[in-house]
């Protein structure tokens, strides 16, 4: 199903997650609280992002080309299951970044400006994506075994809390 060209919504019924404006390509994405899944998820598109307002977010690397930028405020958290780096980054406001589809993170809040703590309060970033077309969804890990699920089944279906099983692809053979 193809997105309108213009939208505005809000996402999440009793506890709002995030409102958009889309025009085109271009949107406007207003988090009204961090992603309350516990895991990382990936993107059906690559994009840059503009934040207007800092926030934590929790980064799923499996190379050295998805580490932290220099300079950047970062810090190890754990090693994933499947041998990736968990690490946890600052992403500053007003700085324009570029984001692979398969650039697996969460968002944890707005920055709270000490330490990596997070605070109440909105997190605005201006999101121009690139073309669609690729599966997109969570990297999970339970009892060990980390696997990718899709969005649907992961979020419609309980996928969240089901054991991983073995699945046919992932992300990047759609």
């Amino acid at each position: 199903m193809a997105e309108p060209f213009f939208s505005f919504h809000t996402i999440g019924d009793t506890s709002p997650y995030m409102t958009r404006l889309l025009i085109g390509r271009l949107r406007l994405h207003i988090f009204h609280r961090g992603d309350g899944d516990p895991d990382p998820h990936d993107h059906p598109w690559s994009f840059c992002t503009l934040p207007l307002t800092p926030y934590v977010e929790e980064v799923t690397a499996q190379t050295l080309a998805e580490w932290p930028e220099p300079g950047d405020l970062w810090r190890v958290v754990r090693n994933a299951a499947a041998g990736d780096l968990v690490y946890q980054r600052i992403v500053p406001a007003w700085r324009l970044s570029y984001r692979r589809a398969e650039h697996m993170h969460r968002v944890l809040g707005r920055w709270s400006g000490k330490d990596f703590g997070v605070a109440p309060g909105r997190i605005v970033t201006v999101v121009w994506r690139g073309k669609g077309g690729r599966r997109w969804g969570f990297l999970k890990t339970r009892d060990g075994r980390t696997c990718w699920q899709h969005w649907k089944e992961y979020v419609l279906r309980g996928g969240k809390h089901a054991p991983c099983e073995p699945i046919k692809g992932s992300g990047a053979d759609a």
